[in-house]
């Protein structure tokens, strides 16, 4: 739910962070404080499905797995596909037949659809790492998911920085991820963090301010591209927040303590996450056309009220496409 809200915000704001030419102004580093904050949205979403997927006490016949994975998200994979290149079809520039199949090879039919070409590399595997955590102490695990942060980290920079890639494609878009995917069994696997709330809050706070100061200096100097590189998904920062993030609400006391008001509302919202990922373009898309993400409301408050007004329509689609039998595979 709340990385949900987070990538919504990250796409908003990147738009301000780019399309506002004058880094000294409030209306960039208004846009820079909320990209900076909103980055580990689809980091968290991985180690989520880490947790819930790579429980070696899970036995069950490949076959069985791959028909289980398959049926969550090969509907989506394809529908959404064919939705959003028709959209682009009909009111973007055109499309060809080399454009399409470049944005299916490349796994980017819409810039967020990457998430579902993604994800089925690493449900391929699945089974492969619950044997490899079955058959390997604690500790070395650790040592394997850190040092495959390190390479991730390091492959980034390096990307952003010396243009070195090892080109990405529909099948290699989830390999950097592996890391994160482990990472949230490994969280889970250790029960309740004894870090304190007090220092989670503290490494997510230093991390947020890392990024938004250290962009300012790396787009002056490389643009906005280069310059943007602490915002990746990848970034020790962003690695270090979605970790923090993650262990705060796997935090034993945090489901007691909430009220039962913010509980129900989890409990409503929690099914639509999916969808409300998956649909939220539909409104960013026409606000970003009319220009309304950087004016006539100040950056400051017009990310937090598009994001909030994009993701409530969102929701709302959500829950119409649900009441429908042949749709609701789609979106849940």
């Amino acid at each position: 739910m709340a990385a949900a809200f987070a990538v919504i915000c990250a796409h908003v704001a990147i738009r301000v962070v780019e399309d506002v030419p004058d880094i000294h102004s409030t209306a960039w580093w208004a846009g820079n404080l909320w990209g900076a904050a909103s980055r580990w949205g689809v980091d968290v979403f991985i180690m989520v499905s880490g947790a819930l997927l790579l429980d070696p006490s899970k036995e069950e016949p490949l076959g069985v797995f791959y028909r289980k994975r398959a049926a969550r998200i090969l509907l989506p994979l394809v529908f959404w596909s064919a939705f959003y290149l028709g959209l682009s079809a009909v009111f973007g520039s055109g499309l060809t037949w080399e454009g399409l199949l470049n944005a299916l090879l490349t796994g980017k039919p819409y810039y967020h659809l990457w998430y579902l070409f993604m994800i089925p590399g690493l449900y391929f595997y699945t089974p492969f790492l619950r044997r490899y955590i079955g058959a390997t102490p604690p500790r070395e695990r650790r040592v394997a998911v850190a040092s495959l942060l390190a390479l991730a980290a390091l492959y980034t920079f390096f990307r952003y920085f010396y243009r070195v890639s090892v080109g990405e494609t529909a099948f290699t878009l989830f390999v950097p991820y592996v890391g994160l995917f482990l990472a949230g069994y490994e969280w889970r696997a250790a029960g309740p963090p004894k870090i304190s709330a007090r220092v989670l809050w503290g490494v997510i706070l230093l991390c947020w301010a890392a990024i938004a100061l250290g962009s300012y200096p790396l787009v002056a100097r490389y643009g906005p591209y280069q310059g943007l590189y602490l915002y990746d998904r990848l970034s020790p920062f962003n690695i270090a927040i979605a970790m923090s993030i993650f262990a705060l609400f796997y935090r034993a006391d945090v489901p007691a303590r909430a009220p039962a008001w913010v509980q129900r509302a989890v409990a409503q919202v929690c099914p639509t996450t999916f969808g409300i990922y998956l649909t939220h373009p539909l409104w960013l898309a026409p606000l970003e056309h009319l220009n309304l993400i950087t004016r006539p409301l100040h950056p400051a408050i017009s990310v937090p009220l598009i994001v909030l007004v994009a993701y409530s329509l969102s929701y709302l689609l959500t829950r119409v496409i649900l009441r429908v039998p042949g749709l609701r595979r789609a979106v849940s």
